[in-house]
């Protein structure tokens, strides 16, 4: 649905879930490299969530409580998904 051009919103009404629902589905498709995790999350975001993965922060909760408001917890699971891709292709 997603790749049809509907938004996570749309999708979310459509199949009567919650759009944090369709952000973990689509997370999935993030850590397998079907999707970029720059389709959700902006670079300047991105990177920081990407440092504190680094860090040892793994865990959503750790990386929502180290980072500003303003990260939203769909975002912390993209960049989440985007450093296990990453970490699965070098190895």
């Amino acid at each position: 649905m997603y790749k049809d051009g509907k938004s996570i919103k749309v999708i979310a009404e459509e199949r009567g879930l919650v759009e944090g629902t369709i952000e973990s589905h689509l997370a999935k498709y993030v850590e397998s490299g079907h999707l970029d995790a720059s389709q959700f999350v902006k670079p300047t975001k991105l990177k920081a969530i990407l440092k504190c993965y680094d860090e040892g922060l793994t865990k959503s909760g750790e990386i929502k409580g180290a980072l500003p408001d303003s990260y939203t917890w769909g975002e912390i699971k993209m960049g989440i998904a985007h450093a296990q891709a990453k970490e699965s292709k070098e190895s």
